[in-house]
Formats: structure tokens, C-alpha cells, sequence
């Protein structure tokens, strides 16, 4: 017989994470609580300098993680790849008019 795989994904990512991203040339700190359902959807909320925000994403079998996170008045999307307790990547915010603005991220998870 054939044992299923659990998805662990869910237990192990759901939780908080702080960490920061680079903008400009600096570090802004950022906190985040995680949700991450059985299927790999990601929901939370967090703040940082810029203020509140919501997030959505997933997050798949070979750990690639994408998330939107959603301030009152503009979206950032996240795209990295989780390591044991480490979340990094980049993010982007889009720009219709021009160059998107771009920068890495770290999360690390704290309980």
C-alpha cells in the first residue's frame, strides 16, 4: 500500500513572521501572521512603515511562495521560496507609466 503525503506546508508555515524588505537602499521592518489552509492558500494581515495590509497567495509543493500584500491604496506582490522557517525573495510593485519598482525580502517565522 501506498502511504499518502501530507501536506506540512499548512502546520509549519501558519503562524507569525517578521522580517523586512529593501527599498531604496534600506530595511523596513515588517510582521505578518500567516494562515495557510490545506490546499496552500495563504491569508494573513501585518504592518509595517507604510501601515496595515492584508494578504493573499499560495504557496506550492516545491515551496515557491507568492502572496499579494494589499495596503489601502496600493498592492505589492512577494515571489520567493520558503527554507525551513525562511521565507526570501523579491517584490514588485507595478508601474503602467514606467519601471516597476523592485526589491528582495526576508520572513522569518517567530512562532
Amino acid at each position: 500500500k501506498k502511504k499518502k503525503k501530507k501536506k506540512k506546508n499548512s502546520s509549519e508555515m501558519s503562524g507569525s513572521w517578521s522580517g523586512w524588505y529593501e527599498q531604496c537602499g534600506a530595511r523596513h521592518v515588517m510582521n505578518v501572521n500567516l494562515q495557510i489552509d490545506c490546499n496552500g492558500n495563504i491569508s494573513g494581515s501585518g504592518c509595517d512603515d507604510v501601515g496595515a495590509f492584508t494578504v493573499n497567495g499560495n504557496v506550492n509543493q516545491c515551496n515557491q511562495v507568492n502572496f499579494t500584500k494589499q495596503y489601502c491604496g496600493h498592492a505589492v506582490y512577494y515571489n520567493g521560496i520558503r527554507n525551513c522557517n525562511v521565507i526570501s525573495g523579491n517584490w514588485t510593485i507595478p508601474n503602467p507609466c514606467g519601471q516597476p519598482q523592485t526589491g528582495c525580502f526576508e520572513l522569518n517565522k517567530t512562532c
